[in-house]
């Protein structure tokens, strides 16, 4: 498998458990200590993610703050006017692609390779589901926060991977993406 450096997080977040145990210590009665509490919040997570994933639930965030849930989306390629296919909404197999490209460039080494303007990608095209991609959202519709549209969702890769393993091998079917601006129009 091919290993390329990455860089510092794009995104770090501002709060974390030990926020939420503070706040949590702060307004409650009788506080459970924090190794209790950090199972018990996991316990939960861990029990939601499972509901949203192999139940195919939607999960109303507390204090309206919109909808989690697990949706699959028809994948429609758009044809150019000049006959080529956009491939900006088609997905990279990274894997394929860098096995294509050592056997093109057999004498270069991964940084070399990683360097050459213009490589020819290779892109997944979910024959076994249909041409659906599986992805998790956010449903914001519900959702009453101020500048809403600013804030994005990002799942942990191990529930990623969860979600394609219930697709794949248990068959779990999920309910297919409906825009909301665009309903009707068509």
């Amino acid at each position: 498998m091919v290993y390329l450096k990455r860089g510092i997080n794009k995104i770090e977040s501002g709060y974390g458990l030990k926020d939420f145990y503070k706040y949590y210590k702060e307004n409650a009665k009788n506080p459970l200590d924090y190794t209790t509490f950090s199972n018990v919040w996991k316990d939960v997570a861990k029990s939601i993610m499972k509901l949203v994933i192999y139940r195919n639930l939607d999960f109303m965030i507390p204090a309206r703050m919109g909808t989690l849930c697990v949706r699959k989306i028809k994948a429609k390629p758009i044809i150019k006017s000049d006959g080529t296919v956009c491939k900006n909404r088609m997905s990279i197999n990274y894997k394929a692609s860098w096995e294509k490209w050592f056997k093109e460039y057999p004498e270069l080494t991964k940084e070399e390779i990683a360097k050459l303007p213009n490589k020819k990608h290779v892109y997944y095209l979910n024959d076994h589901s249909d041409g659906f991609k599986i992805k998790f959202m956010w449903d914001k519709y519900t959702c009453n926060v101020k500048n809403q549209n600013i804030y994005n969702l990002q799942i942990a890769r191990p529930n990623k991977q969860e979600v394609s393993r219930a697709f794949t091998k248990y068959k779990t079917d999920y309910y297919e993406y409906i825009n909301r601006q665009t309903y009707g129009k068509e």
